[in-house]
C-alpha cells in the first residue's frame, strides 16, 4: 500500500507510458498537494490517470475535460456541483508519517447524516 499522494509522486520514473495510475488519497496540508500540471504531464506521457474517493475524485472532476477518468459517488458529486471544495475530502493526518487520520472528511459526515436523517441532509421530501 502506498501513502497518500503528494506533489512529485507522479514524476516517479517507475510510471511509464501505457501504465495506469489510480489516485485515491493525497496529502493536503502536511506536504504540497498533487498539482494539476503534474497530472496533466503524466497523462501527456501516455499514462492513464483514474481518480476516486478523495483528492483523486476532486482532481478527476477538475481534469475530466483533459482526459482524467473519475469514478465513484464523490467524483459524481463534484461533477454535479453538489460539493466543490477540497475541504470536502481533506483529512488531517498525524505528522509522524504514520498517516493516521486525525479528522473526518465532510463527505463522510454528509453521508452518515443522509443515512440517518435523509430529509435534513438534502434527501427527498
Amino acid at each position: 500500500m502506498l501513502p497518500p499522494a503528494r506533489h512529485g509522486d507522479l514524476f516517479d520514473t517507475a510510471i511509464a507510458t501505457g501504465d495506469t495510475a489510480v489516485l485515491i488519497d493525497g496529502a493536503y496540508h502536511q506536504a504540497p498537494a498533487l498539482r494539476h500540471k503534474e497530472i496533466l504531464a503524466v497523462m501527456g506521457r501516455g499514462v492513464t490517470v483514474l481518480g476516486a474517493a478523495s483528492i483523486g475524485a476532486l482532481r478527476a472532476a477538475e481534469l475530466a475535460p483533459y482526459g482524467m477518468v473519475g469514478v465513484g459517488s464523490i467524483y459524481t458529486a463534484y461533477v454535479r456541483g453538489d460539493i466543490d471544495g477540497d475541504d470536502e475530502v481533506a483529512v488531517g493526518q498525524a505528522p509522524d508519517g504514520a498517516f493516521a487520520a486525525l479528522t473526518w472528511p465532510l463527505v463522510n459526515l454528509r453521508h452518515v447524516l443522509d443515512l440517518r436523517f435523509p430529509r435534513c441532509a438534502g434527501g427527498a421530501d
